[in-house]
C-alpha cells in the first residue's frame, strides 16, 4: 500500500523478474482492459479475480504480490 507514482509497481515487476512470484496488480491489468481512465466497478471485479487466482496459485505453492492503491481497493 502506498501513494500513486511511489514505486509499487515498479518493485513488484522487479520482484516478479528476479524471484519466483507472479505479480497480480490491478493497475496493470485496469491499464489493459479500461486504457482511458479509472473505473471502480471493473477494477473491484479485477481484484476479485486476482484474489480467486492467488487462491489457487497458493493451492499450487506459488508466491504471488499484490499492490493496493492508497485508498485500500
Amino acid at each position: 500500500m502506498g501513494l500513486p507514482g511511489a514505486g509499487k509497481t515498479t518493485i513488484g515487476k522487479r520482484l516478479e523478474r528476479e524471484c519466483p512470484a507472479l505479480l497480480l496488480s490491478p493497475d496493470v491489468w485496469m491499464a489493459r482492459v479500461v486504457r482511458d481512465g479509472y473505473d471502480a466497478d471493473r477494477r473491484r471485479a479485477v481484484q476479485q479475480l486476482q484474489l480467486e487466482l492467488a487462491d489457487r496459485f497458493f493451492v499450487w505453492g506459488a508466491t504471488w504480490s499484490w499492490n493496493l492503491d492508497s485508498s485500500g481497493e
